[in-house]
């Protein structure tokens, strides 16, 4: 193994299509926060004229209480983030939750909230629906009637189906996750090869691997570096942890063979960058999903959310009525209409 990437691993659309940079996310995730923040003001205020329409005080008197000039102070992408974080721990934390099923269903969460904001959908509910899809993924398939949707009030066969179906069209159906908690265990393995103490090896270093990754998938890390290079500073964390760092550097030796000064300057480029995200998110209270902060931001922006409700995803607003009826009165019910034509209706 070595940090130049074998060319299978360049072939996958994992490599192709998401791997970003800092910048590149940071970007991303500004373009969606501010576009639904803007598509909400701007349903909101058409709720708010059909609501007058129809002579509904109480809808019309609840939106016109709403104080927009808050709305992005309260509902920043700051604390939106952070919401995402909690969920994250959220999912690990399920009981007899398969550890193959919760590796890809973070992965699956992480992705759609680069393509989706929480404005819109509810990160509880997502985060359960990408562990389902996962279970499928992974051969281990959940049955829908599970216990994890109750705790999310997802009793509806049919909601389920729908919030997979958008979830994995998110994903743009690229569900084959390479993980690094299985790159981590054929390093276990390769590094045996170098000769090296097993017991040491297993009941320590790579004891101290694994919690090394269990911080590491609650960065963005995974969506910036490729899963061996995740597991190999892991590696060289427990190494160091144990005060085996002169073995290490003798297995980077082994892996990088001829090549070893270039590679191994690439890869210390890379370590650095990995060292301060986790070094950063291992500070941070959020790390663990139980503690009071996270709970209070989570809640917080969770009743903000349903404050702020974008009208055209609730079925039972004035809004949604009328684009349905209008998307009704262009298409009708028959098969066959053209997906495209279709988003930009509901989109304009």
């Amino acid at each position: 193994m070595t940090n130049k990437l074998p060319e299978q691993y360049t072939q996958y659309t994992q490599f192709k299509e998401w791997l970003f940079t800092a910048a590149q996310l940071k970007q991303i995730r500004e373009d969606i926060h501010n576009s639904t923040i803007e598509k909400i003001k701007k349903n909101i205020g058409e709720e708010k004229e059909l609501a007058q329409q129809a002579n509904d005080t109480k809808t019309f008197d609840r939106l016109n209480e709403l104080d927009f000039s808050k709305l992005e102070t309260d509902l920043s992408l700051k604390n939106c983030l952070e919401t995402i974080a909690y969920f994250e721990a959220f999912l690990t934390k399920l009981p007899n939750l398969n550890i193959s099923i919760q590796n890809t269903a973070l992965i699956y969460f992480k992705r759609f909230y680069l393509k989706k904001s929480i404005l819109d959908f509810n990160p509880k509910q997502m985060g359960v629906i990408c562990i389902y899809l996962a279970s499928k993924v992974e051969n281990l398939p959940l049955p829908i009637n599970h216990e994890y949707f109750a705790l999310t009030k997802l009793t509806s066969k049919n909601e389920i189906e729908k919030l997979e179906l958008i979830l994995a069209e998110a994903l743009n159906f690229d569900l084959y996750v390479l993980k690094a908690d299985r790159a981590l265990f054929g390093l276990y393995l390769d590094i045996q090869a170098v000769g090296i103490d097993l017991i040491m090896l297993e009941r320590t270093i790579y004891a101290e691997a694994q919690q090394c990754w269990n911080v590491v998938q609650f960065t963005d890390l995974p969506l910036k570096f490729p899963p061996s290079i995740l597991a190999l500073f892991c590696f060289q964390e427990a190494f160091a942890k144990s005060d085996q760092t002169t073995f290490f550097n003798k297995y980077l030796r082994h892996i990088f063979k001829a090549d070893y000064e270039a590679k191994s300057e690439r890869y210390n480029k890379q370590c650095a960058e990995i060292k301060e995200d986790y070094e950063t998110r291992l500070a941070l209270p959020l790390l663990d999903g139980s503690s009071r902060y996270s709970r209070d931001i989570a809640s917080q922006v969770t009743k903000l959310i349903k404050k702020y409700e974008n009208p055209a995803i609730n079925q039972g607003s004035h809004l949604f009525k009328s684009i349905r009826d209008r998307f009704e009165s262009k298409f009708g019910f028959k098969k066959g209409y053209d997906k495209k034509d279709a988003e930009a209706f509901f989109n304009s």
